[in-house]
């Protein structure tokens, strides 16, 4: 499924999220809780197979 915007304005107002700039160590902590330890997905799928 994608995901979109509806109208052209709608579509105008999400492009600013690309302007948005996080300062590394908040981009070093989203990735340190973030990180699954697996490239599975978090949906009981077993990595293994």
């Amino acid at each position: 499924m994608i995901i979109g915007p509806r109208t052209l304005e709608h579509l105008r107002g999400s492009l600013t999220a690309f302007e948005l700039e996080l300062p590394a160590e908040i981009v070093e902590r989203l990735d340190e809780i973030s990180a699954t330890g697996t490239l599975a997905p978090i949906n009981g799928m077993d990595a293994s197979r």
